[in-house]
């Protein structure tokens, strides 16, 4: 009688616990990224080398050495270096082949870029980022060439008088985490047509202040410091 009872007890709880079992719910924010998620956003973060992610191509441009190539840095310094003359900008791009997937459907309602510092360089600005509107190629680009052919306007082929983010401040002394929000029509033009090449990190001032900060790019040896690409979706 006693085993018989230990059994019906063990079954009413198993039916119990499985009928507390509901779809799971929308994932929470990926950190403080200055975005506070509605009810029924859901969260998919693009890392290099986190969850399969092998889609993110950097690289340096400099305009003192403008023929040379860093895209297999595993860091960068931007900015501007007054002494010299040298403005040092940072192209980047995400593209949506493989890793976390945005479902087809998906709203996109907001999206971050977010750049981690890791305290060396020289003084402190802001910065803002811009569409890159032309092709490139990470081991190739230089700031006169996009890899394939001459920048359309040497620099990434930016619009200065049309930034696509906030603008954000970079400090050399400081090690963390830097994240600007983004038009995210780029991003929807991005997986929808692919006519869209990216974004380029541009200081505020590159003529008088040097603002020579140092990021992690995407070949960072720890994967936790590469740029993060955060997008906030919702279901139809």
């Amino acid at each position: 009688m006693k085993r018989l009872l230990i059994i019906l007890t063990a079954v009413l709880l198993s039916t119990f616990m499985l009928s507390c079992t509901g779809d799971a719910g929308p994932a929470g924010p990926a950190g403080a990224d200055g975005i506070t998620p509605e009810s029924g956003w859901y969260t998919v973060v693009l890392q290099q080398g986190v969850d399969g992610y092998t889609g993110c191509y950097d690289a340096r441009i400099r305009s003192f050495v403008p023929d040379t190539n860093y895209g297999s840095d595993d860091a960068s310094q931007i900015g501007y270096y007054h002494p010299n003359n040298d403005k040092k900008r940072f192209v980047i791009e995400f593209f949506f082949s493989d890793g976390p997937e945005v479902p087809d459907d998906a709203v996109i309602e907001s999206v971050t870029l977010s750049l981690r510092t890791s305290g060396a360089g020289t003084g402190i600005g802001s910065y803002r980022l811009y569409e890159c509107s032309q092709a490139w190629s990470e081991g190739t680009t230089t700031w006169n060439n996009a890899g394939m052919s001459n920048w359309t306007v040497a620099g990434g082929n930016v619009d200065l008088n049309t930034p696509v983010s906030n603008s954000a401040v970079l400090d050399s002394s400081v090690v963390g985490w830097t994240t600007w929000k983004v038009d995210k029509n780029l991003i929807e033009e991005k997986m929808s047509t692919g006519t869209t090449h990216g974004f380029v990190v541009v200081a505020d001032n590159e003529t008088t202040i040097t603002s020579d900060v140092e990021i992690h790019t995407s070949e960072a040896v720890d994967v936790q410091n590469r740029p993060k690409l955060t997008i906030y979706y919702s279901k139809p």
